[in-house]
């Protein structure tokens, strides 16, 4: 393909198999394609950007719930450990029912080996939580490698536009020359 420049005097424009392209056509272009990564940029990048925020503050949280939870179930354990050494005349006390009360429900006629079973049914139930909150983190980290796969790919659609638009732009300075 060949590229020519009109004559001093006439319209700026370029010929490209007969089709005139006008110098300001370029520009408008040139500038379109600014404007169109800008907008990118602002909408597009920073919705996603906000959105991995999100993502991570939901990681957090769960985070928090683990920590919590396994809390719970080393406290679980010290009850335990608290209940096998406990004289069995105190077995049906009100100080055994404020102490476990957190976690079972404790009744007169319960022996120790009963309230020692209903704690590990509890510690189990709570490592299941834990096990449930790690699935989610794990589900908001591949969300959140993804939302970070496409915060990527706009950004270089968006340099793209930007570097084209300025080669436009400045193809209007060249055709001077």
């Amino acid at each position: 393909m060949k590229t020519t420049v009109g004559k001093a005097g006439s319209p700026k424009a370029w010929v490209r198999s007969g089709l005139m392209v006008k110098t300001w056509m370029i520009v408008a272009l040139g500038l379109a394609m600014n404007v169109a990564a800008a907008l990118m940029t602002h909408l597009l990048i920073e919705k996603r950007v906000q959105k991995m925020g999100a993502l991570a503050n939901q990681q957090m949280e769960s985070q928090q719930l683990i920590e919590q939870t396994w809390q719970h179930i080393e406290t679980l354990e010290r009850k335990k450990e608290w209940l096998i050494l406990l004289p069995p005349e105190q077995l049906g006390s009100d100080k055994t029912a404020l102490v476990l009360a957190p976690w079972v429900a404790p009744s007169v006629e319960m022996e120790t080996l009963a309230l020692l079973h209903a704690l590990d049914a509890r510690q189990d139930q709570l490592r299941r939580s834990i096990d449930d909150h790690y699935l989610d983190i794990l589900d908001l980290n591949e969300a959140k490698n993804q939302q970070a796969q496409d915060i990527a790919a706009y950004r270089n659609l968006a340099l793209f536009l930007q570097i084209m638009g300025l080669a436009l732009i400045l193809a209007r300075d060249l055709r001077r020359r």
